[in-house]
């Protein structure tokens, strides 16, 4: 799914804003009010020939902007939504994934991981998380770990380093985009155990 969130223009609101008075279309007021002092203002004005027609300008510019600030909020509220389902659904992409996701810092600490990549390791929900990768593999896999971490740009989507989990499971990570600085994003495979393993 793409996310997408729409914008007005300046220009377009104004115009917006300015139909729906025209055609007393207006939304609700959001809770934006005229303050008594401006309202005592534009009575003065009103009153007097000479800037009657001043205070009703006044008065439509003072309307068209509150209409502006509603379809603003309301555009907003809409927005928010939309982002609000669109987490919701990477979420689930995410954690319902078919193979391991693990987000690791460059010293292997697992900052995240889906529900695959615990199952694999044969644990439950979030058990995972603050953990060490290398202290949850055999010692001879851990300095090939460690060296996809530090270079994981180079290692991305490009190769896989094949590992040996601490009760000989072997699993095989591919390392991909970090989503933050000093962070990777490794793909967690497991693999059928080798007749000499």
């Amino acid at each position: 799914q793409e996310v997408h969130v729409p914008t007005t223009s300046p220009e377009q609101l104004r115009a917006d804003a300015e139909g729906r008075l025209k055609d007393g279309a207006a939304p609700l007021s959001a809770g934006w009010t005229i303050s008594a002092e401006a309202l005592s203002l534009l009575y003065r004005l009103s009153s007097d020939p000479e800037s009657s027609a001043d205070a009703l300008k006044l008065l439509h510019e003072l309307q068209t902007y509150q209409v502006e600030l509603d379809l603003q909020q309301g555009q907003r509220a809409e927005n928010e939504q939309e982002l609000i389902a669109q987490l919701t659904y990477y979420q689930a992409l995410y954690e319902m994934a078919p193979v391991g996701y693990l987000v690791l810092g460059r010293d292997s600490r697992i900052h995240q991981c889906n529900q695959e990549a615990s199952r694999l390791f044969g644990l439950d929900g979030n058990s995972l998380t603050n953990q060490l990768l290398a202290s949850l593999l055999s010692p001879n896999s851990r300095p090939a770990l460690m060296a996809m971490l530090q270079e994981p740009d180079q290692a991305s989507g490009k190769q896989s380093v094949r590992v040996q989990g601490l009760y000989s499971r072997p699993f095989r990570l591919v390392p991909g985009i970090a989503p933050q600085e000093d962070a990777v994003l490794v793909m967690l495979f497991s693999e059928a155990p080798t007749s000499g393993s």
